[in-house]
């Protein structure tokens, strides 16, 4: 687990600022003098490559166009692994809460499942905490964010490939593998077992 990755990624998954390609720079740079992180420096190139070429402007509704407004690819993990409307995601947001503020993490305006406190967090978990919270929920929703914004022409479905690649690794799983892992409703072996659970 690189907690230094985790903090970078979460912040180019926050609303861009003069500091997002500087820090996108940075974290390419470490990436790249990390052997174990190659792949993940391979899937960030182009979003730094597209953000340089950008004004902030253009990157600012980059950014909208891919988790704000109307947005391609809600930034929400419990979304993704429940929908919007589920007492599965609001008992998962009531603990990411809870753990958040015992690691002194400032919530601030967001909702705790944003991605990237959810990855500002893991920074601050045990490797094997992180490691646990990713096979569960991080990395299936991850999967399903990068099937959505692959398909639009932003920068950020870079940041998403970046971040799966970098959580399948701290999972200590293959990409291929990751990418496998089912959803927590898809491990229920009845429908009623939602009703208990």
């Amino acid at each position: 687990m690189n907690t230094l990755v985790l903090e970078h990624l979460a912040r180019l998954l926050e609303y861009p600022d003069r500091e997002t390609v500087p820090l996108a720079e940075a974290l390419l740079s470490d990436l790249r003098a990390d052997p174990a992180r190659a792949a993940v420096a391979d899937a960030l190139t182009p979003f730094v490559v597209e953000a340089r070429g950008m004004a902030p402007a253009v990157l600012e509704e980059a950014y909208s166009r891919s988790f704000d407004l109307s947005p391609v690819c809600v930034p929400y993990v419990s979304v993704h692994l429940f929908g919007e409307e589920s007492f599965h995601r609001a008992r998962l947001m009531t603990a990411l809460a809870a753990r958040w503020e015992e690691l002194g993490l400032d919530l601030g305006a967001e909702l705790p499942d944003h991605l990237a406190l959810v990855l500002r967090g893991g920074a601050r978990l045990s490797p094997d905490e992180w490691r646990e919270l990713l096979r569960l929920g991080v990395l299936p929703a991850l999967v399903v964010m990068q099937a959505q914004i692959a398909r639009a022409k932003t920068p950020y479905r870079h940041v998403i490939d970046a971040a799966l690649i970098s959580a399948s690794i701290d999972a200590d799983l293959t990409l291929e593998a990751a990418q496998k892992l089912p959803l927590p409703m898809q491990r229920l072996k009845h429908p009623m077992e939602v009703a208990h659970a």
